[in-house]
């Protein structure tokens, strides 16, 4: 009987190439898992920073000017602080497209010996591609706002109550909400696919501690411990790996003896 029997379903094929798979891709999980560590805390420290701020930090002034009898008020945005957050959503966004870059090669890995894993490995790309369309989606929506705001302004200055130039930005805005609401889907399914992917390492490695961090996943401000939760039982699970021999290991057979005693 072979002392090395490598994890999955029944009749999954067996030797070192399973158990090369099986390595690295417990290695890009640890990876991926750092990745999205690292991005939960900034993500985290951000959310912390923006709700101690307030929008103190976006609306820099309020003003009110009086013309024939009535009254406007005009709200200056600070646009440095507007891009500002452009550019931390977007760091974000691409940093979370790396550690899913090492997720779905870790997928790709047992899916050479596991078939189940081909719909995570593709739902992730999905995923990814979500992410990347956040990026002009938000570029397209503050751009018009701040350019709407100057817009404002400048009609606030010469007295005009109904500025023009703000339809211009009608459309800049329109197709950035109409890229955020086809990134939000494409974000659902690519979700639903990863999560899907991390609960079937669970049971691909019989290590329920995987599946735990996939439903803490979906938990806001918890994608922390999911991803020390992945880091963690990818370790264990590679250190028992690396223990087992990488050979099946037989006993000789038996040498008749003749004439039976």
């Amino acid at each position: 009987m072979p002392s090395y029997s490598p994890w999955g379903p029944p009749g999954a094929p067996s030797g070192p190439n399973v158990r090369a798979s099986e390595l690295r891709a417990l290695q890009q999980l640890r990876t991926g898992a750092i990745i999205a560590l690292v991005v939960a805390l900034l993500s985290l420290a951000g959310s912390v920073s923006l709700g101690l701020l307030g929008g103190s930090s976006v609306i820099s002034g309020i003003s009110a000017s009086s013309s024939s009898g009535s009254t406007n008020t005009t709200i200056n945005v600070n646009a440095g602080a507007i891009w500002a957050i452009v550019a931390v959503i977007g760091a974000s966004a691409a940093v979370q497209i790396l550690g899913l870059y090492f997720y779905r090669e870790a997928f790709v890995a047992l899916r050479a010996n596991d078939r189940s894993f081909s719909t995570p490995a593709s739902l992730t790309i999905v995923l990814m591609v979500g992410l990347i369309l956040l990026i002009p989606a938000f570029v397209l929506i503050f751009h018009a706002l701040v350019a709407a705001n100057g817009c404002v302004l400048s009609s606030a200055t010469t007295g005009t109550n109904a500025p023009p130039c703000v339809g211009q930005f009608i459309s800049s805005i329109l197709a950035g909400v109409g890229l955020l609401l086809l990134a939000g889907i494409l974000l659902l399914i690519g979700v639903i696919g990863f999560l899907i992917g991390i609960w079937r390492v669970g049971s691909h490695f019989n290590n329920s501690i995987f599946k735990v961090a996939a439903i803490l996943f979906i938990i806001p401000f918890l994608s922390i411990i999911s991803a020390i939760l992945i880091y963690v039982s990818a370790r264990n699970v590679e250190t028992e790996l690396q223990r087992r021999p990488e050979y099946p290991v037989s006993m000789p057979p038996a040498v008749p003896v003749w004439p039976p005693r």
